[in-house]
């Protein structure tokens, strides 16, 4: 979900389909309540409040996806790939205006529980029709890749750690002396300890690398 700890796109993308989705039940909600229809006690500045969360949220949608179309010209990356910390952070301040986690009238949170208070047990969200919020979290496949890496390593046999450092402290004497001897001879020792110090760490990550 996240790359380097920052939504990305794709989130972004999810979580206005999210909200889209629950935005339309409310208002449907309201729209088809006797509150609404008998236009009730309270239900004008309901309605009123909802219409300014609303051009809130319009206008903070507007900017996030004007500002991916700007991103996609100089950054053609897939959706999971590309951070959007600030577009994330832009839709959420529709939902919250002070930015706080503190709500206060007109907030989202607060439009729903005036909602409640009135209907009752008409109010009935379907979260079947309200899309899932599943995008890839590279921070963590990142993590999984690093774990897998460290038990491969921890797993390696003694005995194949051991011949392999044996092999290149052998091949290391070798090419001292044959230095010393034909300098040509020293330069394919050096190769061959350089293929077996590969082919060994291609054992002790499994093939990671």
């Amino acid at each position: 979900m996240t790359i380097n700890g920052k939504h990305t796109k794709e989130e972004v993308n999810q979580l206005i389909a999210a909200k889209d989705a629950e935005i339309e039940q409310i208002a449907n909600l309201f729209d088809k309540s006797d509150w609404n229809r008998r236009n009730g006690p309270g239900s004008d500045v309901w309605r009123n409040d909802w219409y300014d969360f609303n051009q809130r949220y319009i206008n903070a949608k507007r900017k996030a996806l004007a500002s991916f179309v700007v991103q996609s010209a100089y950054l053609p990356l897939p959706a999971d790939y590309v951070p959007a910390e600030d577009e994330w952070q832009m839709i959420l301040r529709a939902f919250n205006v002070s930015g706080t986690g503190l709500y206060t009238t007109g907030d989202f949170p607060d439009l729903k529980s005036r909602l409640i208070e009135v209907i009752g047990s008409d109010y009935r969200i379907d979260q079947s029709k309200i899309p899932e919020q599943n995008a890839e979290d590279l921070d963590l496949q990142g993590y999984k890749k690093a774990d897998t890496y460290a038990k491969g390593v921890e797993e390696v046999p003694s005995f194949v750690t051991g011949t392999i450092s044996d092999a290149l402290s052998a091949g290391a004497r070798g090419a001292g002396k044959a230095a010393v001897q034909n300098p040509l001879v020293a330069i394919g020792t050096a190769l061959a300890v350089g293929v077996a110090g590969y082919i060994g760490l291609k054992v002790l990550t499994k093939g990671i690398l």
